[in-house]
């Protein structure tokens, strides 16, 4: 079998044991509120994040070409003269982002607490139309979380991205 045949196979497969029980239905069905997703949204952010899937469309176009031609050799030595140049730039970036990550739960988890002492919001944060804006802004984050989740599966992206 070769390994497009094995990799068509395993893909086939995973699709057939696909279990309900599987999706994280319940976070989603959480209701949120207008005062958690606005701090979050930035319409900028969300077009760059557009962008961004609209280039990795054109990388995956790219790659596609690179492995139907038959220049093996050109793209090893591509490879291994990338790993050279980049590793030190690539460990730095790491280890920036995982310090980032850190002071985003410190700070996310010290404004729940705020958030909980504030309960003059309460009223304005469950009017309907901020509710359905909240559910909106929501929206967007699962939907770009679901992109980036298949991409991490099929090994384009980490999850970090």
């Amino acid at each position: 079998m070769s390994k497009i045949d094995k990799q068509l196979n395993d893909e086939k497969n995973t699709m057939l044991s696909f279990n309900f029980d599987d999706l994280d239905l319940e976070s989603k069905a959480k209701k949120t509120d207008i005062l958690s997703q606005i701090p979050s949204y930035n319409r900028s952010e969300v077009d760059s994040f557009i962008r961004h899937i609209e280039t990795e469309v054109d990388e995956q176009k790219t790659l596609n070409i690179m492995l139907s031609d038959n220049k093996y050799a050109d793209h090893i030595n591509s490879l291994k003269k990338f790993t050279v140049k980049m590793k030190p730039h690539i460990s730095e970036q790491l280890d920036r982002i995982e310090m980032v990550y850190e002071q985003l739960k410190n700070i996310t988890n010290e404004n729940e607490v705020l958030k909980l002492d504030k309960k003059d919001l309460s009223d304005a944060i469950a009017s309907d139309e901020c509710s359905d804006i909240a559910y909106k802004l929501r929206k967007i984050k699962t939907v770009k979380h679901d992109i980036k989740d298949f991409l991490e599966k099929k090994g384009l992206w980490d999850s970090i991205i």
